[in-house]
């Protein structure tokens, strides 16, 4: 209950800066209720956290899938497709020729 209150706060606070954000107990509250995981229906949120701090496998993925939809929706010009490579990919190197750099 303190960190939902904490993450309301926080949430107020940036969108009176249109400062983008994401509340993660509401992330994971919605997902909760779209998989009906009962443990989180309860106050509890065993299945995205381990210690009450720390994410679980679930956790990390509630969170990725949030961040890329904050960054999608109000950062559309840092998703990660839109910025261009600094390195060539894997697929697009001669693996031969790496032997010519000895």
């Amino acid at each position: 209950e303190l960190n939902k209150g904490y993450g309301d706060k926080l949430a107020s606070a940036c969108a009176a800066e249109d400062t983008p954000v994401l509340n993660l107990m509401d992330a994971m509250t919605q997902y909760a209720t779209e998989y009906k995981l009962t443990n989180v229906m309860d106050g509890k949120y065993g299945d995205f956290l381990i210690d009450g701090v720390h994410f679980t496998g679930l956790g990390y993925q509630v969170f990725y899938q949030g961040l890329v939809k904050v960054i999608s929706k109000r950062l559309a010009h840092l998703e990660h497709m839109k910025i261009p490579a600094q390195f060539p990919f894997r697929r697009d190197i001669e693996f031969e020729s790496l032997n010519d750099l000895q």
